[in-house]
């Protein structure tokens, strides 16, 4: 599908109580990949029903994000849920990507167990980003930029065995390999 200028990378659909939480995640997908994200407070602007305006951009957006929070679903949240699902329907390429944020899952949150399977079971019966455990989960930034390009995430760049097998590693080196190697990454080694 070719993209022309108006057309958005993704329609960010969520409780307007849980903004917080999303806009650093749009921040930095604008910032470091050049995502091009519809979010109403950025892309509607006054003296525009924003009904129709919504439904245009859900048309012209590639995917659409539905994030839930620690207030579950906003008074037109579950609306614009169902406009994307049914757009998924009838356009299959077209992505709707199910995000948990922080707090969704807590015992005080007005969230609750319901929430994820209502929408045509969206939270239930596809994989879902998560990112309960806070806004620096690297895994779930990488989960969800792989989302949006309509790939699979692969396995994680770091992991606690990959460091472990290099901490491994390294401890067998020689002193001059280890100098070597911090001279080709540009690492001083004193």
């Amino acid at each position: 599908m070719t993209m022309s200028t108006d057309e958005y990378d993704i329609f960010i659909n969520h409780n307007s109580q849980d903004k917080k939480f999303i806009v650093p995640i749009l921040e930095r997908l604008n910032a470091e990949y050049d995502i091009r994200t519809w979010l109403d407070q950025w892309d509607l602007y006054a003296a525009r029903d924003w009904e129709t305006v919504i439904e245009g951009a859900l048309k012209t957006c590639l995917s659409c994000a539905v994030f839930l929070g620690e207030h579950g679903w906003g008074e037109h949240h579950r609306a614009e849920t169902d406009i994307a699902l049914r757009r998924q329907t009838q356009h299959p390429e077209f992505k709707v990507i199910p995000i948990m944020l922080p707090g969704a899952l807590n015992e005080i949150a007005v969230f609750r167990e319901e929430d994820i399977t209502v929408v045509d079971g969206l939270f239930t019966r596809q994989h879902r980003v998560d990112f309960t455990t806070g806004l620096e989960d690297e895994e779930a930034f990488r989960r969800l930029l792989a989302a949006i390009r309509g790939k699979a995430p692969g396995p994680p760049r770091i992991t606690v065995f990959t460091i472990k097998r290099d901490a491994t590693h390294w401890k067998e080196l020689p002193r001059t390999d280890k100098n070597s190697v911090l001279s080709r990454c540009g690492i001083a080694q004193s």
